[in-house]
């Protein structure tokens, strides 16, 4: 009756709701290490005009007023390669925040555990020690991402199995193949990438996967 078909749709929300939140956190990550690792080609560039030049003499702070012409410690190269690392990290910044932009449960937790926890500024590094690093991500925590991301989607899934609905064993019978097929597609292509294909793979599925699941738990779609 109308009673229990609300009481199904309100109990399936809550269930989406939870595996979203949770889901943030892994995706958050992934996001960002997909778009940083995009900016090796412009780094690569920036190498290819030094042609071999030896920068290591670039040490002005990143981000910081860059000597003039005429003061002590200018150099045209290093003005000009220093110029280059800065949009480097401003393309690194924009990464992070468009990161925290669409994964808001995930920048929330951050926040808190700032919070509670504090941060400890790391010191401003100079413009040859940030130009090793810009394109970088921790990579033994993109590949937990990923790990927590299929992990989550895979328990999800079995979650749904447990139902009595015959659509939900269905969507959870063809949800982990399709999961499976769609990781091995983004992999292959991605050139063996498991952080990309994962991220990639989750933006494909989870959406509708999440909707038939609400369809068949609220009796809207049935067998």
């Amino acid at each position: 009756d109308d009673s229990v078909q609300k009481s199904s749709m309100g109990s399936a929300l809550v269930y989406c709701l939870i595996f979203f939140a949770l889901l943030d956190l892994p995706l958050c990550r992934l996001q960002f290490a997909t778009d940083v690792s995009k900016m090796k080609e412009l780094k690569n560039e920036i190498n290819n005009r030094l042609n071999g030049t030896d920068v290591s003499g670039c040490v002005q702070l990143i981000d910081m007023p860059f000597p003039k012409m005429g003061d002590s410690g200018y150099s045209e190269l290093c003005e000009t390669f220093c110029a280059n690392v800065s949009d480097l990290s401003s393309t690194r910044k924009a990464a992070l925040d468009s990161a925290h932009y669409y994964h808001p449960a995930a920048f929330l937790i951050l926040k808190f555990y700032e919070k509670v926890a504090g941060i400890v500024p790391e010191p401003t590094p100079t413009c040859f020690e940030h130009f090793g690093t810009v394109d970088q991500s921790d990579h033994k925590a993109d590949v937990a991402s990923a790990a927590c991301t299929l992990a989550l989607i895979l328990a999800a899934l079995n979650f749904a199995a447990s139902d009595e609905s015959k659509g939900l064993k269905m969507l959870s019978m063809f949800g982990n193949g399709a999961v499976a097929a769609c990781l091995a597609f983004f992999y292959i292509s991605g050139g063996g990438d498991l952080v990309e294909a994962t991220y990639s793979m989750s933006w494909c599925m989870v959406p509708p996967l999440m909707l038939g699941y609400l369809g068949f738990a609220s009796k809207i779609l049935d067998f």
